[in-house]
């Protein structure tokens, strides 16, 4: 290998984990070494109608945490998400 060709690995790498561009959804699901995913639940005991209500996902190491919420529409037994929240 030659010194070229490492400096241009190592402004690859820069690149990629210095970039300002994306969402921070994006950033946390590719940066954060320490992301944490919880979800909720609607009808959490009724296994025919659960479905996930939000998904919040944390990095201590980012400092961020993002909630992305869903709305349904449909009935009993046959629902569809209609809706995805980011806050």
């Amino acid at each position: 290998m030659n010194d070229r060709f490492l400096k241009n690995k190592l402004n690859c790498i820069e690149s990629k984990l210095c970039a300002t561009t994306g969402s921070n959804l994006e950033k946390l699901q590719t940066q954060a070494n320490d992301l944490v995913k919880t979800f909720t639940y609607l009808d959490e005991g009724d296994p025919v109608n659960r479905r996930v209500a939000s998904i919040k996902y944390t990095s201590a190491s980012l400092g961020m945490t993002i909630t992305e919420t869903f709305t349904y529409a449909g009935s009993a037994g046959d629902y569809y998400i209609t809706q995805i929240n980011l806050s």
